[in-house]
């Protein structure tokens, strides 16, 4: 009997110890974050404050190339993207603005003695061909399909969230081109193989046509506003390249053979503004 007594006793000392941790147990619980818990997945991440899906975005952009040679570009581009859902859009992308040749081949005429200026005999006077890679891009306009795969946030400061995405685009279309002769002078060179029209452009042949043309490229979007935001893109315009081969150097009118080989192109960069609408 004094047995079960002990048991009975001690079974009721664990049953009131259990029931005064219950209180201690509960408030614990309650002091955990409400948003918060074992694997359950952040508000930040697990969902978009702003969203792409069936949106139409506008980009307003000044472009410039990069990694110039012999040819550089300066001017102004526009994107239009309907979204098709969230990560998907057809991309429609345009740039405009001033082909143009660099100071490289202003230094490459005068050294070659084409240049009037050069007191030395100018040394133009076999056959070859003409520089590659001298296509100066003008105009383009393309359509592709731009994929944005990354939606993030980063916090410049604890109470500044910036809300960002990544993407990629693609696109073909055309590219309206001037191809410029560096070697071959307009005329005849003259007694001491200079091209009488110095270094000057005008002295020497231009082409103006348009090529199917491609682009690549990537760019980041930061959100002022669901409306507003920041952008800066890099698209790889390229083209089929053209030069002169076989040239007569020396008496160049009338020579030379139209070659098409290789692929020129014109990275760009795009920094501007968008509106999702």
């Amino acid at each position: 009997m004094r047995t079960n007594t002990n048991a009975r006793r001690g079974l009721g000392m664990l049953l009131s110890l259990a029931l005064a941790l219950l209180p201690s147990v509960a408030g614990a619980k309650s002091l955990l974050p409400p948003d918060e818990g074992f694997m359950k997945e952040p508000k930040s991440v697990a969902y978009r404050l702003y969203s792409l899906s069936s949106k139409s975005d506008i980009g307003l952009y000044y472009a410039l190339s990069m990694k110039n040679k012999l040819t550089q570009h300066n001017g102004g581009a526009l994107t239009f993207d309907q979204q098709i859902g969230e990560y998907f859009a057809i991309d429609v992308f345009a740039d405009a603005g001033a082909g143009t040749l660099t100071n490289l081949v202003t230094n490459i005429r005068f050294e070659a003695g084409l240049d009037p200026t050069n007191p030395s005999r100018g040394r133009m006077t076999t056959t070859g061909s003409d520089l590659a890679d001298a296509g100066a891009l003008i105009a383009t306009g393309q359509v592709g399909l731009r994929f944005t795969p990354i939606y993030g946030k980063m916090s410049l400061s604890s109470e500044l969230p910036v809300h960002f995405n990544f993407y990629v685009a693609a696109g073909v279309g055309a590219a309206y081109v001037q191809f410029n002769d560096i070697l071959t002078c307009q005329s005849n060179l003259d007694g001491n193989n200079h091209c009488p029209g110095g270094s000057s452009p005008s002295g020497y042949r231009s082409q103006n046509l348009t090529k199917v043309g491609f682009n690549v490229g990537g760019g980041l979007r930061l959100y002022i506003t669901q409306l507003l935001s920041l952008r800066v893109e890099v698209r790889d315009v390229l083209f089929p390249d053209q030069y002169l081969a076989d040239v007569n150097f020396k008496s160049p009118v009338g020579t030379g053979t139209v070659t098409s080989s290789g692929v020129s192109q014109t990275p760009l960069v795009l920094l501007g503004i968008g509106f999702l609408l």
